[in-house]
């Protein structure tokens, strides 16, 4: 028996072929897949019986999931007898978009962010396009910048011209080897480019008047969140034993 390449990556209704040869002759071909490098069971993708060779049949792809199969042909003779044929493997089934994401910064200054994204998908994906927008608006999106090299799509915004403060709505779109698009859902990030002020200070008391003791409260509000390790060395921000020195 044999199988012929069909070729990577595949999609939707895959004609699968091969020829086989017997001295009491050939009843039937089967065409069998199974996940690349596995050593489980194969499973049918679909079956010829009609002979003489060479055998054909269509593989609908999209009853299994994306990913990389090992394929082959099973040889089937009159008496029922059955060999299969050499494999041919790491062929691509990719039915569906990549899945991608945007994944930061929150929070952005001056003229060098790094906008990360995460990107997956069956078959190689040949660009993503970083894309933004007024946090809110309707209007179109401006393109920040297109990444076609990978494997770690990102992208550099320059938000100096932008109004402090002001909130961004970005988008990234991935195009795959088939030419399929998917756009992430919204990644919000704020132009932060000053840096924090005191908003307010308040106090409240957990024991007994005019004293300092267990439940008493002092806090300090700001303009922006603020990185704990700015405060202490070290912090990042869970419950810690600290003193105080009035």
């Amino acid at each position: 028996a044999t199988i012929t390449n069909p070729g990577t990556p595949l999609s939707g209704s895959v004609t699968l072929s091969g020829t086989g040869a017997d001295a009491v002759g050939l009843a039937s071909m089967r065409f069998e897949y199974r996940l690349n490098g596995s050593a489980g069971a194969w499973s049918t993708a679909c079956t010829d019986t009609s002979p003489p060779s060479p055998f054909s049949c269509s593989w609908g792809t999209t009853a299994v999931a994306d990913g990389s199969y090992e394929l082959r042909s099973v040889a089937v003779d009159q008496a029922g007898n059955a060999r299969a044929s050499t494999t041919v493997a790491a062929r691509i089934v990719d039915n569906n978009g990549p899945v991608v994401s945007v994944t930061g910064p929150a929070q952005v200054r001056g003229t060098t962010n790094t906008i990360t994204t995460t990107v997956t998908d069956a078959s190689a994906v040949t660009s993503v396009v970083i894309r933004r927008r007024a946090t809110g608006s309707t209007g179109a999106q401006t393109t920040i910048c297109t990444d076609n090299t990978g494997p770690a799509y990102t992208c550099t915004w320059n938000v100096s011209a932008l109004a402090d403060g002001s909130s961004w709505e970005l988008t990234a779109v991935a195009t795959d080897a088939l030419g399929r698009s998917t756009t992430s859902a919204i990644y919000t990030s704020v132009v932060n480019s000053t840096g924090p002020t005191g908003t307010d200070v308040q106090s409240t008391n957990g024991g007994t008047n005019d004293r300092l003791d267990s439940g008493d409260r002092v806090i300090f509000s700001f303009s922006a969140q603020i990185a704990p390790a700015s405060i202490l060395p070290g912090w990042n921000g869970t419950s810690t034993a600290i003193r105080v020195r009035v």
